[in-house]
């Protein structure tokens, strides 16, 4: 049954799912080709706008992580601790990567352009003498420029970073950091190139950096179009001004075909997706009731024990769910009252005797290993009926319930008082050493059962108790037989007057 509704759902499912789908997608593919050219520039822009961001987000994350580097307690610190410099600096920079790849560095150098430690097989020095580094020294801000500034010689593309470095103490510039961003390597990344498109960086004035079309390097470079964004606008490194151009060739044709092959292998995903979705989705609806029917089925062969179906949901099936764990909590409570109320009397709690039996035979299995003696006590009150007839048996079950409080504190933790019915107990003495010992015990339950109660309406009675007394394994060596002859003590002891104790034994010899 559950798999035949979890089918259902899957059939509904795919058919809703591939009609929106087909619908959607032949709507939007007419839309498409309307306005294919504006896409095509707007996936030029954004492609633009990729790429400045990209430089950015790195320029962003190396001054971050250089003015954390300039304000290190290790880095000031080293710049006047030339003995231990090497011992902690140099390990420090040899670990520290930068979390932009295309960065080198860093340099720690001293206020005389001296370099201290740092990552020196980057080829990045110090430039001492320069505008950057002086700059950095007198008005004590960080400092950007392209190495092609300081060497037009040089092949490479590079925004070098000088920061200043404040000694704690004096809070004054005693050296600097100095760092590289390689522009080309970044430029260089797949990821920002275009198809039948040219990357451009320049200068505000026109004199070209880099140029790159199909990701390969090229001299000659077409006109710039509009096509323009300013490159780090907003930090340090604007008054570099450069600009970063994407010149692209607008072909429709080739985008409608792109835009109809993307469609249809567009369209089998979603059909594909469908068939997925739906799968899951059944499952989802279904699970609940496969759940609930199992859980069901184990709580008829296994009993309310087992554990509760787990349905977080608010809906209908959620509710059912909610219903259904209620019912087996009420299941497994009640059944777990009735085992109780089958081993153990209903108005004092006391174990009865079926209860008693098994623990008379655990205890007799212990005696035969450990070679000590068990008592078993049949105790009958004297004196009770006249309660029950004078004053109610409401009053005559208080009466037994006290009566039983005080059987179990009379005895040790490891006996057992038992309820057979009626004024009549049973006590289960284990682990005796002697007969003297369970008279000690006895004495001390006549002594505490004889005490007075109380009634609810004021008055005071007091019962005494006749026990009999069947010693293991003097008299008998099964629990129907010790209780038989406990129970004919008992009896020999009610004839010899009230508050007696009889042994079987001792009736057995006379």
């Amino acid at each position: 049954m559950s798999v035949t509704l979890e089918r259902r759902i899957a059939l509904y499912s795919v058919a809703a799912i591939m009609g929106i789908c087909l619908l959607f997608g032949s709507v939007s593919f007419v839309a498409s080709l309307l306005i294919i050219q504006y896409h095509q520039r707007e996936n030029l822009h954004n492609r633009l706008i990729q790429v400045v961001v990209r430089l950015e987000n790195a320029q962003q994350s190396l001054s971050r992580e250089m003015e954390n580097l300039a304000a290190n307690p290790i880095v000031p610190t080293a710049l006047l601790d030339s003995s231990g410099r090497d011992v902690y600096l140099q390990p420090f920079f040899a670990s520290h990567h930068f979390s932009v790849p295309e960065a080198q560095g860093p340099v720690l150098c001293d206020f005389e352009g001296k370099p201290l430690a740092g990552q020196i097989h980057n080829a990045l020095g110090c430039f001492p003498g320069s505008s950057p580094v002086l700059a950095v020294l007198e008005n004590e801000q960080p400092q950007v420029i392209l190495d092609l500034d300081l060497d037009p010689g040089l092949s490479s593309l590079r925004a070098l970073l000088f920061q200043p470095v404040r000694y704690p103490g004096t809070n004054r510039v005693e050296g600097y950091l100095v760092a590289a961003l390689d522009l080309r390597a970044l430029l260089d990344d797949p990821s920002l190139s275009a198809p039948q498109s040219t990357l451009l960086l320049h200068r505000v004035d026109g004199r070209l950096l880099y140029a790159r079309q199909d990701g390969r390097p090229v001299t000659t470079t077409p006109a710039l179009p509009d096509l323009t964004q300013p490159l780090f606008a907003q930090s340090s490194f604007q008054h570099l001004k450069l600009h970063v151009t994407l010149h692209t060739l607008f072909d429709p044709l080739a985008g409608s075909a792109y835009l109809l092959t993307g469609y249809g292998l567009g369209t089998l995903a979603l059909i594909f997706l469908a068939l997925l979705v739906s799968r899951r989705l059944a499952r989802h609806l279904a699970a609940p009731l496969i759940a609930l029917n199992e859980a069901a089925r184990r709580i008829a062969t296994e009993g309310p024990e087992v554990e509760r179906v787990q349905v977080n949901r608010l809906d209908e099936i959620g509710q059912l769910a909610a219903s259904f764990n209620h019912m087996a909590v009420v299941l497994h409570r009640e059944q777990r009252q009735l085992e109780y109320l089958a081993y153990h009397d209903a108005l004092t709690g006391l174990p009865n005797r079926l209860l008693l039996f098994d623990r008379l035979r655990q205890a007799i299995t212990r005696s035969d290993r450990e070679r000590h003696r068990i008592a078993v006590c049949y105790l009958d009150l004297d004196g009770f009926k006249p309660v029950n007839d004078c004053h109610g048996h409401k009053n005559g079950d208080r009466l037994l319930i006290e009566l039983a409080r005080r059987l179990e504190s009379a005895v040790r933790a490891p006996d057992t008082v038992c309820r057979l019915g009626g004024d009549e107990f049973v006590l289960l003495l284990a682990g005796l050493g002697s007969q003297l010992e369970c008279t000690r015990i006895l004495e001390r339950v006549s002594r505490i059962l004889s005490q007075p109660h109380v009634l609810e309406n004021g008055q005071t009675v007091a019962v005494s108790s006749s026990v009999g007394v069947a010693l293991y394994p003097d008299d008998g060596h099964d629990p129907d037989t010790l209780l038989r002859y406990a129970d004919q003590a008992m009896y020999r002891a009610k004839q010899n007057g009230c508050g007696k104790v009889e042994f079987f034994g001792a009736l057995a010899n006379g």
